[in-house]
């Protein structure tokens, strides 16, 4: 897609925010190139360029209001509060079409009308805000200057190329960017599938060397999780063996790695000189949080960023299994595409490392599609026959005494619309206009459930209930060699009940800004009923608590940073 772009940040922040709106639940790879192109293909009536015009125009009208300042002041100013790497973009654009914004702006037309009037937007009914001109004479006159001002000094910028060498890291293997010797693990960075995704390879020189692997050299610390060899005694031998170490292996999508797009950057009223600081590292991490994550988070929790996951349970179970984890959580992965990111992402070897445990969760995206029709639902059998290829493989790497946990698909139709639908969205405006706006530029990240139709929410629903019975079905007609299963459905029922319990609303359990994903509180209360769950139905999945954890903590202390 080619175009011109009237918004002072319209590529450096927005096209960064309303890819992350709809990215998510892309139909096959995720973050691959060939899904963005995918993108721009499916949209319609502007697509993603009309929803990112709208948004920045609207913070940009909205916080000239909140410091009683002119658009001028903040169009001069937003460029110089972003990050090295998307400031120079923002500057070129903020010179060539900032003035038209602003004039549309001064001249009262809503941010509709504005993107509207500079051809960004292309459908007048696919709005965000009432029409503050509703004279149509004076709207096509004032739009009519800014075009022939525009039309002068006009530049081609192609956005997918753009976005292809910024994303082109992210689109390979979802394994570890840096890795020295290319175990699957790595230390040199937290983001781009690194230690925020995986354990920390505490010797990226030594492929032996990794989180989880079973034996080694005595001397070395082989697994990473820092109990090594002193004063002449093999504390690994000494407090670990027999102690039944377990790794975490998540495969899933956006709810799996934990997407979280920060809502200060789409909230007038948040945002001031550091707001988008973390802009490249968000990105860097996917818009992802999976160190936060309800399988594998390992930050500590506290009030204001609560945390509760399966890896941490099982650390504190057993201080032996110390960093042993790892996140292959794709956004937009479903079904079809997890049979190949399983085979990338996931390491684990069958002879030489520990067993492990293994959630598959893919929640939403065999539903979910910005795509305007039932027919792209996976199927029934489709399903099981990913699912199956994807059990059958890991059958292959996974070692003896591992297990499996699928979890259902989630009912969307009636939780997420159901809760959020009449409340009001970061931007000013409720997220059933929200929903609205994006299914009518065809880029809603989830066109059957995020729906003002009920119909069509019951719809997928339905299909998500099929899917999901697919799971206990596998369990119960099919053995593999190297684990067993367990079969549990999506827990927002009970997870609901808990909050709600404590005083809290459903709707908190929701991300703000897309409406769409399990806020912070959702992930810790997510891994809390997980965990209930493995405890009530497999606690011999667990082990034992480790009668060492004691000495170990006195005499490694934390271990390391997980």
């Amino acid at each position: 897609m080619t175009g011109t772009f009237p918004s002072t940040i319209m590529v450096a922040l927005v096209l960064i925010i309303t890819l992350t709106l709809t990215l998510a639940p892309l139909p096959a790879q995720g973050w691959s190139l060939e899904e963005l192109e995918s993108l721009d293909s499916l949209s319609q009536n502007g697509g993603v360029s009309c929803a990112a015009c709208t948004i920045v125009t609207s913070l940009l009208e909205q916080l000239s209001v909140r410091d009683n300042v002119t658009v001028v002041h903040w169009v001069e100013k937003i460029c110089k509060i972003l990050p090295l790497g998307v400031k120079d973009v923002c500057v070129v654009y903020a010179e060539m079409y900032g003035p038209e914004v602003i004039k549309l702006l001064e001249k009262g037309l809503s941010p509709d009308q504005v993107c509207h009037g500079v051809k960004v937007c292309t459908e007048p009914t696919c709005r965000l805000f009432p029409s503050s001109v509703t004279d149509d004479e004076v709207l096509m006159a004032y739009v009519e200057e800014a075009q022939a001002r525009m039309s002068k000094r006009a530049v081609q910028f192609n956005v997918w190329t753009w976005l292809k060498d910024l994303f082109n890291p992210l689109a390979k293997n979802h394994s570890p960017e840096l890795d020295l010797d290319k175990d699957g693990f790595g230390f040199l960075s937290a983001q781009l599938r690194g230690t925020n995704w995986k354990g920390v390879d505490c010797d990226d020189f030594s492929s032996k060397i990794y989180p989880g692997r079973k034996s080694g050299d005595l001397k070395e610390d082989y697994n990473c999780n820092g109990i090594v060899y002193g004063n002449n005694t093999d504390y690994k031998t000494e407090f670990c063996a027999n102690s039944g170490q377990l790794g975490i292996l998540a495969l899933g999508d956006s709810a799996t790695a934990h997407f979280q797009l920060p809502p200060k950057w789409l909230n007038a009223t948040m945002i001031h000189d550091g707001t988008y600081n973390d802009l490249l590292s968000v990105v860097a991490d996917e818009i992802d949080l999976p160190h936060l994550s309800s399988t594998t988070g390992f930050v500590p929790t506290s009030d204001e960023v609560p945390v509760f996951s399966i890896y941490q349970q099982l650390l504190a179970r057993n201080r032996c299994n110390h960093g042993d984890f790892q996140n292959a959580g794709v956004n937009g992965a479903r079904s079809t595409s997890a049979v190949g990111i399983v085979k990338t992402a996931l390491k684990r070897n069958s002879v030489l490392d520990h067993p492990a445990l293994v959630e598959i969760s893919l929640i939403g995206n065999d539903i979910c599609s910005p795509r305007h029709s039932l027919e792209h639902f996976t199927t029934v059998a489709e399903f099981k026959e990913n699912i199956l290829e994807i059990l059958n493989y890991l059958d292959t790497i996974l070692p003896p005494g591992s297990h499996v946990m699928t979890v259902g698909l989630a009912q969307g139709g009636s939780v997420l619309y159901g809760n959020m639908y009449n409340r009001t969205h970061p931007l000013g405006m409720s997220y059933k206009d929200v929903y609205d706006f994006l299914n009518c530029l065809g880029i809603n990240p989830c066109w059957a459930w995020l729906n003002s139709d009920k119909s069509i929410r019951d719809a997928g629903d339905k299909r998500a209930a099929e899917l999901s019975a697919v799971y206990p079905e596998i369990v119960a007609n099919y053995k593999f060699k190297n684990f067993d299963m367990l079969s549990i459905p999506f827990p927002f029922d009970s997870m609901i009940k808990k909050w709600t319990a404590q005083g809290g609303e459903v709707w908190e359990l929701i991300e703000p800004s897309d409406g769409f994903h399990p806020s912070q509180r959702g992930n810790q209360l997510l891994g809390m009923a997980k965990w209930e769950l493995l405890m009530s139905q497999k606690p011999e999945w667990l082990g034992k608590v480790n009668p060492y954890n004691s000495e170990i903590i006195q005499k490694f202390g934390d271990q390391g940073p997980q």
